[in-house]
């Protein structure tokens, strides 16, 4: 009898073929299941990798914006800075140059100005000066009106171009009405003043004096 036909050999073939097959499914199953899980824990790792690289770069820009933030406040603050110790340096030469050319003024008037009297001097100068301030003179009506009398003593410099400077009360009268009307009296006077060689610093009294 043909061993490949008997039944034992038949069966034994059919179980050895089955389990091949088994086990060729089964190794084919295992290595299907663990390579979609390295792809996920691979795709995993990556997504962490990108968002952490994103992190990490937006953190980058973060920084750089705030320290360029910050050199700009810093630069803001010595431009401001600088601004006012320029604006302290122009100011101090000012006030240097102004007070020089206050000095020079008054040494050269000092140097060029003759002070005259009425009370001590008698002039010719001084005549014509008295002549246009007593053509001039003109009684407040108010004062008038109140009954107010005074004397005033009026100072000014008279300068050689003609020109009438630092016009002043010396002496109040106590009324201010009576010395505002000395001082417009002495400038409507100052339009007929005389011509001087020098600059010249005078004290002048006006009476203010009703007539019963």
């Amino acid at each position: 009898m043909n061993l490949f036909f008997n039944h034992k050999f038949q069966a034994f073939c059919y179980t050895n073929f089955l389990f091949l097959f088994l086990l060729c499914a089964f190794l084919y199953s295992t290595s299907w299941l663990k390579i979609p899980s390295q792809q996920v824990s691979l795709n995993l790792a990556i997504q962490q990798f990108t968002i952490q690289s994103e992190q990490n770069s937006l953190n980058a820009q973060e920084t750089i914006h705030s320290n360029i933030k910050q050199q700009e406040n810093i630069l803001k603050k010595q431009h401001k800075k600088q601004i006012s110790r320029d604006k302290q340096q122009s100011q101090q030469s000012s006030t240097v140059t102004s007070d020089i050319k206050k000095t020079l003024t008054n040494t050269t008037f000092k140097n060029t100005t003759e002070v005259l009297s009425f009370s001590t001097d008698n002039h010719p100068f001084l005549n014509a000066v008295k002549q246009a301030i007593d053509s001039n003179i003109n009684y407040p009506r108010q004062a008038r009106r109140m009954r107010i009398q005074g004397e005033v003593i009026v100072e000014f410099l008279w300068t050689k171009q003609q020109v009438l400077k630092d016009l002043k009360v010396n002496k109040s009268s106590g009324y201010t009405i009576l010395d505002e009307g000395a001082l417009r009296i002495i400038q409507r006077a100052s339009l007929h003043f005389p011509k001087h060689s020098n600059n010249v610093r005078l004290q002048i009294p006006i009476l203010f004096k009703l007539k019963d």
